[in-house]
């Protein structure tokens, strides 16, 4: 991958300077820094590659999907876009997976779905227990705990990470 032209540079490092100033998650500021650090660390040279600056792009990139398909998720959607939603969260849930650092992001997607299940809970305690209504309720709450299951289980494999590296 060729390095970019320094006006690309520096329009990159006033993008990522703004993002700085507006972004509140603190995990996604690390990635944000980690990239503006990168951009303003290397001289143009044509020949360079930046890894560590696309893998920060990745991770960025994967967390944001997940944050969409959990938004989406959290919406209600018919049962063969939750199946879909939950193969597309998964194979990013993967990605993410190979890297520590997200465990803090994790953790707190991980309490915000478990906030949303209890809601969902309390609000399908006040529907009627049969019908159709009933039954599609029902099935989102199963998903709702598809959906958990899979951020306990990202956040146990980054505990998992962390611990491995430190020993």
């Amino acid at each position: 991958m060729d390095r970019p032209s320094q006006p690309v540079i520096e329009l990159n490092v006033r993008r990522y300077q703004q993002l700085l100033l507006l972004e509140q998650d603190a995990c996604r500021r690390e990635i944000i820094a980690g990239l503006l650090a990168d951009q303003e660390q290397k001289p143009v040279d044509v020949g360079r590659t930046w890894p560590n600056g696309a893998k920060l792009l990745e991770n960025f990139i994967h967390a944001s999907n997940v944050e969409r398909f959990l938004k989406v998720l959290s919406d209600k959607p018919d049962i063969r876009a939750r199946a879909i939603l939950l193969k597309l969260l998964k194979a990013e849930q993967e990605q993410l997976a190979a890297d520590p650092r997200q465990l803090a992001m994790a953790e707190r997607w991980l309490a915000e779905w478990k906030a949303r299940v209890a809601q969902a809970y309390g609000t399908s305690a006040s529907c009627p227990s049969a019908g159709e209504a009933s039954r599609k309720a029902a099935e989102f709450l199963v998903t709702m705990h598809s959906v958990q299951g899979l951020l306990e289980g990202l956040c146990l494999r980054l505990r998992g990470a962390i611990n491995h590296d430190s020993q």
